[in-house]
Formats: C-alpha cells, structure tokens, sequence
C-alpha cells in the first residue's frame, strides 16, 4: 500500500491531485483523484489510474494507493512525485507500507476511532 498525506486548501481546491512514482526507469506508475485533467498516461492504466473522488478540504487526510493498481507491487520506488491541476494543496508524509504494518495501522484506527 502506498500513501501520502495531504491538505486541501478549502478555498483553493484543485479539480485534480495526482502522485506520479518513479520505478528506476520511468514514471509511468500514476495515481489520481477528482476529475481527469492530467493528460500524462493512458486512462485506466498503472500509467494513469483514477483511485476516487477529491478528498474534502480543509483537513489533513491520508491518501492510500494499492501498489498492484500501479503495477508497483513488489517493487522498489526510487521518486515520488506530486501534481494538482489549479488550487492549492500541502503534501504530508508520503511512503509506502508493508502488508503487516497495513493490519496494524486498521486496527489501531478502528480502536481510536470507538474510544471516540
């Protein structure tokens, strides 16, 4: 699972946000969400593939990429890019998780999330 963390500038918001990873010989591992306004890629493919809807505004929110989507799984990232089409956005944290650390990471939103 790949990540990054992002905040959207509710009075800014872009129409599109996109991260692009490098695998050692390309770019063309592209993820995106809200409308498709960055032509790089083909739609519908590991080079250009829609993952949602814009997350809201105004809020740190954590963006996640299912590697084999991308056709990066089992493969080792050398960059991380990130795009938006118009607005404004603050990029967080970015990386990527293990398959047991992604267990973890549900479980312990799910408990902080009933305490709530």
């Amino acid at each position: 699972m790949l990540f990054a963390y992002v905040y959207l500038d509710p009075k800014q918001m872009p129409e599109q946000i996109m991260l692009k990873f490098h695998d050692g010989t390309n770019w063309e591992h592209r993820a995106f969400w809200g409308a498709d306004k960055i032509g790089e890629g083909t739609i519908d493919t590991p080079s250009r593939r829609r993952i949602g809807d814009l997350p809201p505004g105004g809020k740190l929110v954590r963006l996640e990429v299912p590697a084999k989507d991308i056709d990066l799984e089992n493969k080792r990232i050398h960059g991380i890019s990130f795009a938006l089409f118009g607005g404004e956005a603050v990029w967080g944290a970015t990386g990527s998780l293990p398959p047991a650390q992604r267990r973890v990471n549900a479980s312990v939103t799910t408990n902080a999330l009933t305490r709530l």
